[in-house]
């Protein structure tokens, strides 16, 4: 057995729905000693939205917290793998970018232990993808864009993060060439209509409104964490601004469709770095996000690039996140 078929091996190990499952399991186990550990912190602990608090304060348990964030950050990861399946803007069957959705998100404490608005602000953003996509060229297509600004708006009201997403559906939706008077028509009425039935029906008023106020998390971090978390976020804005840069060369050679779907994502992982420079003090609410959209951004370079050795890749990030895991734990 010769070296470059060995190292072939080890990329379809990368690549496999097997390496996909040990993260998966790791990520629990990295989940447990947080909790045991205390190196857990909430974010983002009095957060609000435009009428109410954030849906997360309704959970009170602990343990029942550290579960739905588990369950939901492993239900992002399955619905982006779905997504690719039905929309193949990466153009190949791959299962690279769940395991690296799984090391990036294990390597932060704050992210990955208690439940927080990022982890539902990630998956509400995959589950409007769908919405996006499927309406490529489509002339009819109101429903879906009505749908995709309902659920924004009316997540809005627990959480002003949401609010960020509706300049990006825009900007989606025109990619996908399907805005017209008519749909931006459905577009306002979209936004209108959670709040007129929640006025309407009497469960909040006018007063209720307020203007965007988060708790810093920062505070929530001892010194030598915050330092370190800043450092690893810094990083990661580099290596997606430079993954897309590189993949993107490539990708503009793909079919309209395929351009279209991946253009989405650079328009969210752009206007994710800006929130996270504007809103700097919350940055870990949108960390979540960066972290899927890296993901996407290196399952392109992993399959468009064939050299034999682009398994060093991926043991840099193993080690990475690994290294970013255990000092924050420590810390």
């Amino acid at each position: 057995m010769n070296v470059k078929f060995k190292e072939n091996l080890i990329n379809d190990f990368f690549n496999s729905k097997a390496f996909a499952v040990l993260t998966a399991i790791a990520l629990i186990v990295v989940i447990y000693v947080n909790c045991i550990s205390g190196a857990a912190r909430v974010a983002s602990v009095t957060s609000r939205g435009v009428l109410f608090q954030s849906v997360i304060h309704a959970v009170s348990s602990p343990t029942l917290s550290v579960c739905i964030n588990a369950a939901a950050i492993i239900l992002t990861a399955i619905t982006v793998l779905i997504l690719n399946k039905m929309f193949n803007f990466i153009r190949s069957v791959t299962w690279i970018f769940v395991s690296v959705f799984f090391l990036l998100t294990m390597s932060t404490p704050i992210i990955n232990t208690y439940l927080f608005t990022g982890t539902m602000l990630n998956l509400t953003s995959v589950v409007c993808i769908f919405l996006v996509f499927a309406t490529f060229q489509r002339r009819v297509s109101q429903r879906s864009i009505f749908s995709a600004f309902a659920i924004i708006s009316a997540a809005s009201m627990f959480h002003y993060a949401y609010i960020y997403l509706m300049p990006v559906l825009f900007l989606g939706y025109m990619l996908m060439q399907v805005m017209h008077l008519r749909a931006i028509f459905a577009m306002v009425i979209g936004i209108i209509t959670p709040y007129w039935i929640v006025l309407g029906l009497g469960f909040a008023n006018f007063s209720d409104f307020s203007l965007p106020a988060y708790q810093s998390v920062l505070p929530e971090l001892g010194t030598a964490q915050l330092r370190l978390s800043i450092i690893y976020i810094a990083i990661l804005v580099i290596v997606t601004i430079a993954l897309t840069a590189l993949n993107l060369m490539k990708i503009i050679n793909y079919k309209l469709q395929v351009r279209a779907y991946n253009g989405y994502f650079i328009y969210l992982t752009v206007a994710n770095v800006l929130m996270m420079i504007v809103d700097y003090k919350n940055a870990f609410v949108y960390l979540p996000m960066l972290n899927m959209c890296l993901s996407v951004q290196f399952a392109h370079f992993f399959t468009l690039n064939n050299h034999t050795r682009r398994y060093v890749t991926v043991l840099i990030a193993i080690a990475a996140c690994t290294v970013s895991a255990v000092l924050q734990i420590i810390l």
